[in-house]
């Protein structure tokens, strides 16, 4: 137990350090020198087809829908480009999209539903990270549920503190196997508590009613907000999420599901009062036309105003006139050319030989 304790620290500090090395090195840097380790996987034409921000996402690096059926048609390219893929791409801080969650998988519904296209792509150190922490998260998970993790000061930072750390980082990195890690553990800091604190609990009826929860809160929160197509997504997470939790503690008492009731009845009411207390504050810094002009009139008084006032108009008038100016130039000019259309025309019109000219003509012959 006491190994335990001292290692766990240890793996903890080494993982930090390493991960703060990597997000140090420049993302080309780290590119080159992956490639250089191995250059005959560094280009590959159908995984690198496209180009630009998230190509990896949308095209040609999913394990599971872009290579695996390659394996049964050309098996040698299916394996250059999954070794293009895993040993080249990722490592470098892009990574690649998680199996079947790019956008020829499951990408595209989720990204419909809301979900940023950062949680669906993974790269080596966000991957290690996340498997280290979910790693830990299970031992503690495990023995809360064998009721071997007795609820302390120690185990309450080892579940809730951790918990809430790995929340954060998962959010702040895009790294979905972090933020699994952090659920587990404040999972597991929950049941500990309520283990310690109370009677036992089934873990088949706690994770049932969980999920079946879950179930009913995913399918309630789409019918109520299938309309709203901008927050589908944040809104169905937030209601199956909030239901599963209800269901979980109501496995165990009816008090505990009552009390979260209450907790997102005033997380409501509170945001609906934030948004009237916006409103009102927006509302309150509008103004009636006497209310702008007496301002106008008490501004006006003051000689950095009225500088800046008599500047403003000032160049107003000055830009009146260029522009007065301008219109007569243009009015000239336009005159001159109709005048001379009008004497070129007449001058067409005009006979070149009259008949009196043309008979007097004939007769000095």
């Amino acid at each position: 137990m006491v190994d335990s304790e001292i290692f766990e620290p240890v793996i903890k500090v080494v993982t930090g350090a390493a991960h703060y090395a990597y997000i140090n090195i420049p993302a080309d840097v780290l590119r080159r020198t992956v490639d250089g380790l191995f250059p005959g996987l560094a280009k590959n034409a159908a995984a690198d087809a496209m180009s630009g921000f998230n190509h990896r996402w949308a095209h040609g690096h999913d394990l599971i829908t872009d290579v695996m059926p390659k394996f049964f048609k050309s098996p040698v390219q299916a394996i250059k480009q999954a070794g293009h893929i895993v040993l080249t791409d990722f490592p470098t801080k892009a990574g690649i999209p998680i199996p079947g969650l790019s956008k020829s998988g499951l990408g595209a519904l989720l990204t419909e539903l809301g979900i940023p296209k950062g949680y669906l792509s993974l790269n080596i150190m966000d991957t290690g990270v996340g498997l280290l922490a979910v790693g830990e998260g299970s031992h503690d998970l495990m023995n809360a549920l064998a009721g071997d993790l007795p609820m302390n000061c120690w185990t309450a930072f080892d579940t809730f503190g951790e918990g809430g750390i790995e929340l954060v980082l998962g959010v702040t990195t895009q790294n979905p196997i972090l933020l699994g890690a952090g659920v587990e553990n404040i999972l597991a800091g929950c049941i500990s508590t309520i283990k310690t604190y109370t009677t036992f609990i089934d873990p088949v009826e706690f994770f049932g009613a969980s999920m079946t929860g879950a179930i009913l809160g995913l399918g309630i929160s789409y019918a109520l907000n299938r309309q709203d197509k901008n927050n589908l997504g944040q809104k169905v997470l937030s209601g199956t999420a909030k239901s599963a939790l209800m269901a979980a503690l109501g496995s165990v008492s009816a008090f505990f599901s009552s009390a979260a009731f209450v907790g997102f009845t005033a997380m409501k009411i509170g945001e609906l009062l934030a948004k009237k207390s916006n409103r009102d504050s927006m509302l309150s810094c509008s103004c009636s036309l006497p209310t702008f002009i007496y301002t106008l009139q008490t501004y006006s008084g003051d000689s950095t105003f009225k500088s800046l006032w008599d500047a403003s108009k000032a160049e107003e008038v000055m830009i009146r006139a260029e522009l007065q100016a301008d219109e007569d130039n243009i009015r000239r000019v336009l005159q001159a050319e109709e005048d001379n259309i009008n004497r070129l025309l007449r001058e067409v019109d005009q006979p070149l030989l009259t008949s009196k000219k043309f008979y007097n003509l004939l007769s000095s012959q």
